[in-house]
């Protein structure tokens, strides 16, 4: 339930950013608003969010939890913060690519976590066993 809850509330960023102001539907910005979209959402950014969602999870499906993760956040994002919503309607073909772009790469910042830890967990599993046979 945890787990879930913590999934959310990354969902929700975008919501919570343009609750404060930051929105691209906003009469008066506040001035760091350029600011704000270019930290709140960035490839880099995608893929530690989906490698974050990967660690919290810690189960194969959650290289898939990254990637929808990854999609609702960036599709939130881009509508609501770099207001695309407004410019475009909910279902614009910029903010739908956009965003299937960042899920992909979401996917791959999972899919690369869930590989090194499984990793570190065999190699420290191994010498755990070696260490118990001497």
């Amino acid at each position: 339930m945890v787990k879930i809850i913590a999934l959310l509330v990354l969902t929700g960023i975008p919501v919570i950013l343009a609750l404060f102001g930051y929105s691209g539907a906003a009469e008066q910005a506040p001035a760091n608003i350029g600011l704000v979209r270019a930290l709140s959402l960035s490839p880099w950014q995608s893929a530690l969010l989906g490698a974050l969602v990967s660690l919290i999870l810690q189960h194969k499906r959650a290289i898939w939890w990254g990637m929808v993760v990854c999609f609702i956040y960036s599709y939130l994002n881009l509508g609501l913060v770099w207001g695309g919503f407004w410019s475009e309607g909910i279902f614009g073909r910029s903010i739908l690519n956009g965003s299937a772009t960042f899920a992909a790469i979401g996917f791959i910042g999972a899919l690369f976590t869930y590989g090194m830890v499984n990793v570190i967990k065999k190699s420290l599993e191994n010498i755990n066993e070696q260490q118990q046979k001497r």
